[in-house]
Parts: structure tokens; C-alpha cells; sequence
């Protein structure tokens, strides 16, 4: 075909990448008067072209070399399957771009994706309120504060602040999870993710130095030699907000990008996936280190009754390796972007035949993994919820089983004693069987009721008493515990 550039409508228009394409003539972008590049007829002759260009190549090349004909989330009416599921590109209308990419794909499985991950986003959230509750219950009446959140909080209330905030940001994103329905724009999406990410690495980098603070105290080192810590942990929450902020908003306002709302600006990106993956690189070497250093203590001190603290060193040892974990999820995630994000890409492509996966959901997916990883770690309880839960189930199962047993019992005592009606358990045999059968069901109703009293009570006791050490305030301080020198 010869359209505008007299050349084939694929691979960026002859150059390798968008960013040759851009530099070549960037008067054809930054010109009003020569931009054509959403003017369909001018670069396609009908709908077939439009369809082959969008989805004859593979992902990787289309995110490097696909110039949009229509402004994200939108594509040509009359894109997608017909009433009959089938792909008609005969539907296609040119110059008119009214349709999202979310009705193109499938509005109704979208709207049920979104409303999945939004569910699964807040559930962390709505835990978090009932720890955060239990722990005000535990203090003292004028320490307990007006609403659920105090302004002097400890570390374990910092956690679950930080979680719960991560839930609802993470929530306002998948409200509309690819942003192709229209619904959350992608500046503001940006925007929001970001903000998600320096936020998850501040609550980990938080936890992590308030742990090493603790061992490197009780192991003798001076407080002035353990403020570098902490020090270093604001150091690396401040430039990821930055890294990420930053970063993420420049990343669309960059040559080409300025022009596509879909299109991040390679060299800007890899900054910031690269200093994303430095910082989680440290912390997880860091919070490997400590951990190992309390399962050699751990070691050293099995067998002696009087170390005390055996329990307190395990949730700090389990706590640093969970970090020291989800860092290194976050090393992998962000590592595969400075690889495979040279130039200018395109954020998506407008759906084909060939369904690729969507790297906004498999974003979603990692963070769910690291919301129920934290959620799981950073449980105030001795007691962990999903084992009181199992022990509450259990219990009434149990229970249950009892009153059946019972019930099984006594009905075999009915028929040694007398004839009993199959259907109404009445006895035929007057006088002593009817005695025996009033006997027998107060004694059913009162097992019963004991077997509900006693599950009340396991119920209450698994999820309300002695869980934590007296005042949360605590949680964190004054842990006297010998740890292996440096």
C-alpha cells in the first residue's frame, strides 16, 4: 500500500522501533497540521488493513512498533466478535473510534475480572480493621483511642496502616483493572500504582529496620551505631516515592509518548523498574542476613528452659524471611521490565483473535501475592487466624458429631427396651418405654446444649483471649536476647 509514508503499514512504519520512527520527523507528531496519524484513511484503505496491522504480529513487536489509529481506551466500532462470536472484520467502521477496548473484548467477562480483584484487594483491608480493633481492645481504657487509629502508633499499627491503604489503593485500581473501560484514566492509574509500589517497599523497608534495630540492640552495638539503619531505610522509602512518582508520571510525557496515552517512554521506565529492583535487591539480602543470624540462635539455644524469648526470636525470624521473600519477588517482577523495556512501548494493544496476557491483571496478581503475604506475616496474634478459624470449625464439628453419636445411641437403646414406631420414635409399648423416652430426649436436648456451650466457649477462646502480650505498645521493645555477633 502506499499511505502516508508510501511504505507498509508494519513495523513502525519501516524504522525498528518508535522511538526511530519519532526522531526521524518529529514535526509529524509535534506539527497539529501533519499529524494524521488518527485519520484512518490516510494510513489504511478499509477495515481488513486496520485488523492486520492491530494483530498480524506478535505482542512483543506490537508494543514496540504499533502506532495507534484510534486514542486509548478506543478502537474502531465494530471491532470484536459478532452476535455469532465470530471476528468479522467486515464490521469495521473507519474514522470511528466509539468503541472502548473493554466492549471490543467482552464487557461482561471484563466487569467480572474487575469485580474479582477488587473483592480479593479489599478482603486484606477488612482483616486489617479487625486487628487493628482487637489491639486498641487490649489497652487500657485511656490509651485506647477516639477512632480505630491512634497518632502515636507502634510499628505493628504502622504495618497494618500501610496494608490497609495498600488495599484500597489496589482496589481503586482494578475497579477498572486494564483501564479499558473508560472508567479510571491512565494518568490517574499511574498515578495510583505508583503510589502502590513506594508504599508496599516503605512498609517493608519499616519492618525490616525495626527488627535489625532490635537484634543489633540486644547484641550490644550503641544506638548511635544502629541509627544508620534506620536511616538508610528513610533514605530508600524517599527516593522509591520518588523513583516511582517521578518516574512514572515523566514516563508519558517524553517524544513520542506525549502524543498516545498508551505509550511509556522506554529510558524512563528502566530507571525506574532499575532502581525499584536495587532497593528490593538490598532489602532482601539484608532481611535473608538477620533471619539467618536467629535460626542459628535458634539452634544454639534449643534445649535451654530458660531462654524465654524463643517464641518472640521465631516471629522475628519468620517475619525477616517473609520480607526478605516478597523482595525477591519484587527483584524478578521489575528485573524483566529493565530487560525487556529498551524503547518506547505501548502500555497494551487493542484486542485480537490471539489473546495475549494482559500485563495489567498479571501486575494485579503480584500484588494480591505480596497483600496476603504481609497479611499472613504481620499478624499481631500469637495465634495465627487461619489456624483459630480451623480450630472454631473443627470444635463445632466435633461437637456435632457428638450430638449424632449420642443420638445414634439412644435410639438403639429405644429398641432393646421396647417397640419403637419407625417414622415417630413413639413407643407401642406404654407406661416404662414412655418414661424411657422422656428420659432419653432430656438428655439429648441437654447433651446438645452442652455441645453448644462448649463450642461457644472454644469459639471465644480462639479468637478473643490471651493472644497478645498485655499492652501492643510492647510488641516491638524490649526484647532481651543474646544473637550472634557480627
Amino acid at each position: 500500500m502506499s499511505n502516508l509514508f508510501g511504505i507498509e503499514s508494519t513495523d513502525a512504519y519501516g524504522f525498528e522501533n518508535l522511538d526511530d520512527l519519532y526522531n526521524s520527523d518529529p514535526s509529524m507528531f509535534d506539527d497539529p497540521s501533519k499529524f494524521q496519524w488518527f485519520d484512518h484513511s490516510a494510513r489504511f484503505k478499509n477495515g481488513t488493513e486496520v485488523f492486520d496491522y492491530a494483530c498480524d504480529h506478535s505482542f512483543q513487536t506490537m508494543r514496540q512498533t504499533f502506532v495507534p489509529f484510534c486514542q486509548f481506551p478506543y478502537v474502531n466500532k465494530g471491532w470484536g466478535k459478532d452476535a455469532l462470536g465470530n471476528w468479522n472484520v467486515s464490521n469495521i467502521v473507519m474514522n470511528d473510534c466509539t468503541l472502548s477496548w473493554a466492549e471490543a473484548a467482552g464487557l461482561q467477562q471484563y466487569n467480572s475480572t474487575c469485580f474479582l480483584y477488587t473483592t480479593l484487594a479489599l478482603i486484606p483491608v477488612l482483616f486489617n480493621c479487625y486487628f487493628q480493633n482487637y489491639l486498641n481492645l487490649k489497652k487500657k481504657a485511656k490509651d485506647r483511642p477516639r477512632f480505630i487509629f491512634a497518632w502515636n502508633s507502634n510499628v505493628a499499627e504502622k504495618v497494618i496502616k500501610f496494608n490497609m491503604l495498600i488495599g484500597i489503593m489496589h482496589s481503586g485500581i482494578t475497579i477498572d483493572i486494564e483501564s479499558t473501560r473508560g472508567t479510571i484514566s491512565q494518568s490517574l492509574r499511574q498515578l495510583f500504582m505508583s503510589t502502590l509500589m513506594a508504599t508496599l517497599l516503605h512498609m517493608l523497608f519499616t519492618q525490616a529496620a525495626s527488627w535489625i534495630i532490635i537484634i543489633r540492640t540486644t547484641n550490644g552495638k550503641n544506638k548511635h551505631r544502629n541509627k544508620w539503619i534506620m536511616w538508610f531505610s528513610y533514605f530508600c522509602s524517599f527516593t522509591t516515592y520518588l523513583s516511582e512518582l517521578v518516574c512514572g508520571q515523566m514516563q508519558n510525557e517524553v517524544g513520542i509518548t506525549r502524543h498516545f496515552t498508551a505509550m511509556r517512554y522506554g529510558q524512563m521506565k528502566r530507571l525506574q523498574y532499575l532502581w525499584f529492583v536495587i532497593m528490593c535487591g538490598c532489602w532482601s539480602f539484608m532481611g535473608a542476613r538477620y533471619g539467618k543470624k536467629i535460626t542459628d540462635l535458634l539452634k544454639r539455644n534449643a534445649g535451654d528452659k530458660k531462654n524465654v524469648d524463643d517464641a518472640r526470636l521465631k516471629k522475628i525470624k519468620k517475619n525477616s524471611y517473609t520480607v526478605s521473600a516478597l523482595c525477591s519477588i519484587g527483584v524478578f517482577w521489575r528485573f524483566q521490565g529493565v530487560i525487556a523495556v529498551p524503547h518506547t512501548v505501548n502500555y497494551q494493544t487493542p484486542p485480537c483473535p490471539k489473546e495475549f496476557i494482559s500485563t495489567a491483571v498479571a501486575s494485579s496478581f503480584l500484588i494480591l501475592i505480596m497483600q496476603y503475604g504481609l497479611l499472613y506475616a504481620t499478624q499481631s496474634m500469637s495465634q495465627k487466624l487461619h489456624t483459630r478459624i480451623i480450630a472454631v470449625v473443627s470444635t463445632a464439628i466435633s461437637g456435632q458429631s457428638s450430638v449424632e453419636s449420642r443420638k445414634s445411641t439412644n435410639a438403639s437403646n429405644y429398641t432393646k427396651g421396647s417397640k419403637v414406631a419407625p417414622e415417630s420414635g413413639i413407643s407401642a409399648v406404654s407406661g416404662e418405654s414412655s418414661v424411657t423416652s422422656s428420659v432419653t430426649s432430656s438428655s439429648d436436648v441437654s447433651g446438645a446444649s452442652s455441645t453448644m456451650m462448649g463450642s461457644s466457649v472454644a469459639m471465644e477462646s480462639a479468637i478473643g483471649e490471651s493472644e497478645f502480650d498485655g499492652n501492643m505498645e510492647s510488641e516491638y521493645d524490649d526484647v532481651e536476647v543474646e544473637v550472634v555477633a557480627e
